[in-house]
């Protein structure tokens, strides 16, 4: 009888906390609150200016490189560690970041993990007011 009683008690907590309606917000709607919208896709990332990193979510993160550029970098799938991550790194065979190539992620909870890149975009500025790019702004 317990056993029962805990069982379904049990099935009963993991259907209310999957069925949680609390959406999070789109990609596009996280950027805009930062200020920012996409630009052009199939960017590079010249390795020797990447100078900085915020995480988006599990898919996404941002990479800074030099003074103003910021990049929208899209992962090919999860990166569980990337929200615990204390530093990043990245391997590519060329000078520069680019599609398919990886970013390791490095994590208490998970330690090293690597994850494929899908694709690079070149983040603009928006302007609070008219929803506009401003010209190199960071």
């Amino acid at each position: 009888m317990k056993t029962s009683f805990l069982f379904s008690l049990l099935v009963t907590i993991i259907f209310t906390s999957c069925s949680n309606t609390s959406a999070r917000p789109s990609l596009d709607q996280r950027l805009t609150d930062m200020g920012l919208q996409l630009g052009e896709g199939n960017s590079r990332i010249p390795r020797y200016r990447v100078n900085g990193w915020t995480e988006v979510d599990d898919r996404n993160l941002i990479i800074s490189a030099g003074v103003k550029d910021k990049y929208l970098v899209q992962l090919s799938a999860p990166c569980l560690g990337l929200d615990g991550a204390f530093n990043i790194g990245f391997t590519t065979p060329t000078g520069r970041l680019d599609r398919f190539d990886n970013i390791i992620v490095r994590s208490l909870g998970i330690g090293r993990e690597i994850c494929s890149i899908q694709d690079i975009f070149q983040l603009q500025a928006i302007d609070d007011a008219g929803g506009e790019p401003l010209p190199n702004e960071p």
